[in-house]
C-alpha cells in the first residue's frame, strides 16, 4: 500500500518513507494539529489479518506509550484505519548506532562507554516500569544530532508481569544479540537486556560480534556454550577494565552477571574515572572469585562468578540428544575408515595376486588403485588423493560434501521436495513431530566456492492425534538469485536445535 500524500486519523500528513523491516515500514509525516514532524510506523500489508502479530504491533505500542524518558523514544498515539495499523512516534532526526559503527569501523573505548551509559539509562526506566526490552541491538538505538541515544522498537518485548505463556518456550530476539536464555526459549529477565547491551558494546569497541556463522542455529549455540572471545584479540589497545564490563554482562548464568542497569552503570562510570571496578560476589555463596583472561598473563586478573545451576531437566535432554548425535556421527566415521582399511587390503592382496599370476606388471597397481580412489571420490564426494582435482562443477560441489541428509532424530523423520518450473518454487513436505508447534527454516543458495544464507522462515505445525504429522510448505527463489553452477538447499531446524537438511536442486 503505498501511503505517501495520504493522511491518517485525519491529522497525520504521511510525507515520505524512512525505513522498514519484516513487521513494519516507517513513514516521515506532518501532524496538523500539533504542527511537528513525527515517525509514523505501519504494520505489513501482509500482516493486516494476522491477529498475532497485531497483537504483538499494538503490544509494542502500549509498552512504549507508557514510558517517558530522554533515552527512550516517546510514543505519541496508536490506531488503526480500515486494515493499517499504525503507531505515531517521535521522529528522531540522526542515524542509528549499527550506521554509525558501520561508517567508523569501530568506537573508542570511551566514547562506547559514554553511549552505553545513556542506553542503560533508558534500559533502567524500562525495567523500572516492568518492561523488558528482549530486542536490545544496534538497530534498536537511534542518534539525535546533539548526541543524545535513545531505545527505541519494543517489538518483541514484554511486561515481567505478564502470564508464563509470553515468557517461555519462545526465541524472540534477534540472533546476533540473544542472551542465552533467548536462544533455549526459556525465561527472559531484565539481565537479558543487560547481556545483548554486553554484545553491543563488544560490537562498538571492536567493530565485530563476538559470534559469527552463516546458520542462525549455530549463533544460538554460540552463545549458549561458547565462551565470550576477549575483545583485545581484536583490538589490543581496549583497556582491561571496560574488558571486565563486557565479560560480567555477557555471563553465561543470569546470576554471573550485572543484576540491574545501576549495577552496570556504576562499573562504566568507575572506568571513565579510572577508578577500580566493584568486585563480583558469588550469588550463591557470597564469595569473590578471580580467574585469568588468556591475554591476562602477568596482568590483574579479572573477577568472575563461579556458579553451580541446579539441574536443568530440559536442557539435560537436549545435551543427551546432541551427544546422541555426535554418536552417530562417530559410527558413520568408524564405518568410513573401516570401508577404506578394507579397500586397502583387497588392492594389496589383489596386487600380489596379480603379481603372482604374471597376468599384469607390478607398475600397473598404483593405476588400479587411482581408479578405485576415483571411484570413491565420485561417490561419496571426498579424495583422499593429494593430487586429485575435480573435473566439472558438479566434483567441485562435492568437496564441500554437505548436502547429505541428516539422520533422523526426536523432532524430524524424513524430508521430500518437488521443484515447479524454472522459477526457484519448491514445494517442500517433511514429518514432523506433531506437539512441536512449530519449526524454523533457512534456504542456503551455494556454489563451488562457498553458501550464503538467502532466505529464512518459521513453519506452524498443525496439532494431529499421532507422533509425527506430516507438513507442508512452499520457498520460492527469483529465477536471477539461482546459481549458474551450484545448488539450493534447505536446513529445518527445532527450538531444541535437532535439524535436518535436504538439496532442493543443483545445477552443473
Amino acid at each position: 500500500m503505498v501511503l505517501e500524500g495520504k493522511t491518517l486519523g485525519g491529522r497525520y500528513e504521511v510525507i515520505q518513507r524512512v525505513g522498514g523491516g519484516g513487521m513494519a515500514v516507517v513513514y516521515l509525516a506532518i501532524d496538523r494539529m500539533l504542527k511537528r514532524r513525527v515517525a509514523i510506523k505501519v504494520m505489513n500489508d501482509s500482516l493486516s489479518h494476522d491477529q498475532d502479530f497485531i497483537r504483538r504491533f499494538h503490544r509494542e505500542a502500549r509498552a512504549a506509550g507508557s514510558l517517558s524518558h530522554p533515552n527512550i523514544v516517546n510514543v505519541y498515539d496508536v490506531s488503526c484505519e480500515g486494515d493499517t495499523h499504525y503507531m505515531v512516534m517521535e521522529f528522531i532526526q540522526g542515524e542509528s548506532l549499527m550506521e554509525k559503527i558501520r561508517s567508523a569501523g569501530f568506537i573508542p573505548a570511551e566514547e562506547a562507554a559514554r553511549i552505553s551509559l545513556q542506553i542503560l539509562e533508558g534500559l533502567r526506566h524500562v525495567h523500572k516500569n516492568g518492561i523488558i526490552h528482549r530486542d536490545v541491538k544496534p538497530h534498536n538505538i537511534m542518534s539525535t544530532r546533539d548526541g543524545r541515544y535513545k531505545v527505541t522498537d519494543f517489538g518483541v518485548s514484554r511486561l515481567s508481569r505478564a502470564s508464563a505463556i509470553t515468557q517461555t518456550g519462545y526465541v524472540m530476539g534477534s540472533v546476533h544479540y540473544f542472551s542465552p536464555e533467548q536462544a533455549k526459549g526459556t525465561k527472559t529477565s531484565r539481565t537479558s537486556d543487560l547481556y545483548s547491551l554486553g554484545v553491543v558494546l563488544f560490537e562498538m569497541v571492536t567493530g565485530c560480534l563476538p559470534f559469527e556463522s552463516n546458520e542462525a542455529i549455530a549463533i544460538a549455540l554460540k552463545h549458549i556454550q561458547d565462551p565470550t572471545p576477549d575483545p583485545r584479540t581484536i583490538r589490543p589497545e581496549i583497556p582491561e577494565p571496560l574488558c571486565q564490563v563486557i565479560f560480567r554482562a555477557m555471563a553465561k548464568d543470569p546470576s554471573g552477571r550485572y543484576q540491574s542497569a545501576d549495577e552496570m552503570i556504576a562499573d562504566l562510570k568507575a572506568f571513565l574515572n579510572g577508578q577500580p571496578l566493584e568486585k563480583k560476589q558469588s550469588a550463591a555463596t557470597g564469595e569473590t572469585v578471580r580467574q585469568k583472561s588468556h591475554l591476562d598473563s602477568g596482568k590483574e586478573n579479572h573477577t568472575v562468578t563461579r556458579w553451580k545451576a541446579p539441574l536443568d531437566l530440559h536442557l539435560l535432554k537436549k545435551k543427551i540428544m546432541q551427544l546422541e548425535g555426535k554418536k552417530k556421527w562417530i559410527l558413520a566415521v568408524a564405518a568410513a575408515l573401516l570401508l577404506f582399511a578394507f579397500i586397502g587390503i583387497y588392492l594389496s592382496y589383489d596386487s600380489q595376486k596379480t603379481a603372482a599370476e604374471g597376468v599384469e606388471s607390478a607398475d600397473k597397481a598404483p593405476d588400479s588403485a587411482t581408479y578405485v580412489q576415483k571411484e570413491l571420490s565420485d561417490s561419496s564426494g571426498n579424495s583422499d588423493s593429494p593430487d586429485s582435482s575435480p573435473s566439472s562443477p558438479e566434483e567441485e560441489l562435492d568437496e564441500y560434501n554437505w548436502w547429505a541428509d541428516t539422520p533422523s532424530n526426536d523432532s524430524f523423520w524424513d524430508i521430500t521436495s518437488l521443484t515447479e518450473g524454472t522459477s526457484g518454487n519448491y514445494y517442500i513436505e517433511v514429518s514432523t513431530h506433531s506437539s512441536m508447534g512449530q519449526f524454523y527454516y533457512d534456504v542456503i543458495i551455494a556454489d563451488g566456492r562457498g553458501e550464503r544464507k538467502w532466505n529464512t522462515g518459521q513453519v506452524n505445525v498443525p496439532e494431529d492425534e499421532g507422533e509425527f504429522t506430516r507438513v507442508e510448505f512452499t520457498v520460492s527463489i527469483p529465477l536471477e538469485d539461482l546459481p549458474n553452477r551450484g545448488a539450493v538447499k534447505v536446513i529445518i531446524y527445532s527450538n531444541d536445535f535437532d535439524r535436518i537438511e535436504h538439496v532442493l536442486q543443483r545445477w552443473g
